[in-house]
């Protein structure tokens, strides 16, 4: 049960990136008129959000809801730009690890001493997508596929449209080559409703509940991730404790070490034969 529940988190983690691994198709929905004040919005969004912080911990629970329904507690320790690291633990023990960062996804069974290991460059076939886009999708943070996102001069990188209903969308001016990226806000208090990345095989879908205010910005409690592809659908849902962060740390600064004696296992092997 802890190595399918830690299969799980992993897979679900890698799947969120290899949607992306496609060549990109026409974008979701046009908006209907672009907002009268472009960018004036998505200043504010880019204001709210432009935070001084390099490294924070906050307890997580993850919860795959489709193709299965399983959960787990963790912790993650998120290194600006750099890191995404997540620390699994059941019954107060530390049973898994996933690392992410610009060159790799590592995970680690510490239960059964395995790990799986995979380059960024091939899981995303070279796709320009970074740990920062990676960072801001769950953040619920406007991205594009070249830029950190941090001043609102960095507002004409993006293309805004005032939609009929109570929404209004922003873009980027220019697109990542394999993927569309839309992100959607409520017109009444300019808080993100999704983020939508289009490719030829589909889409991923981040949903946010909740939001408020934390050290980092408009932070969602709940980070919906929906992958609908011709290969698979699947749901992820990440539950943030913003009341609990820990904000520059030195000792949050985490990176997986393979110790001796752990065994290599194949992600998509196990990934094949959990969909199948």
């Amino acid at each position: 049960m802890i190595r399918k529940l830690l299969s799980i988190s992993i897979l679900s983690l890698i799947i969120l990136l290899t949607a992306c691994n496609s060549s990109k198709q026409v974008g979701t929905g046009k908006a209907t008129t672009e907002y009268a004040h472009s960018d004036e919005r998505l200043k504010t969004v880019i204001e709210q959000n432009a935070t001084d912080w390099n490294v924070i911990s906050v307890p997580v629970k993850l919860e795959l809801k489709s193709p299965a329904n399983i959960s787990a507690s963790a912790r993650a320790y998120v290194c600006r730009d750099s890191s995404i690291y997540f620390s699994v633990r059941f019954l107060g023990m530390e049973i898994a690890m996933i690392d992410i960062t610009n060159d790799s996804i590592i995970a680690v069974d510490k239960y059964h001493k395995y790990y799986a290991a995979e380059r960024l460059t091939d899981v995303l076939a070279n796709v320009s997508f970074d740990i920062n886009s990676v960072q801001s999708l769950l953040f619920a943070h406007p991205f594009t596929h070249t830029e950190h996102i941090s001043d609102i001069k960095q507002a004409s990188l993006f293309k805004t449209f005032d939609k009929e209903s109570d929404e209004w969308t922003a873009a980027p001016v220019k697109q990542n080559p394999l993927a569309d990226y839309t992100f959607t806000y409520f017109k009444m208090d300019n808080n993100p409703k999704n983020t939508v990345i289009s490719t030829a095989i589909g889409t991923i879908t981040a949903n946010y509940e909740d939001v408020k205010s934390s050290s980092i910005g408009i932070s969602p409690a709940v980070t919906d991730i929906v992958i609908n592809s011709q290969k698979l659908k699947a749901e992820l849902s990440i539950r943030w404790s913003w009341k609990d962060i820990r904000t520059d740390n030195p000792s949050d600064k985490k990176h997986i070490t393979i110790l001796k004696g752990y065994q290599r296992i194949n992600a998509a092997a196990l990934l094949k034969a959990f969909v199948h």
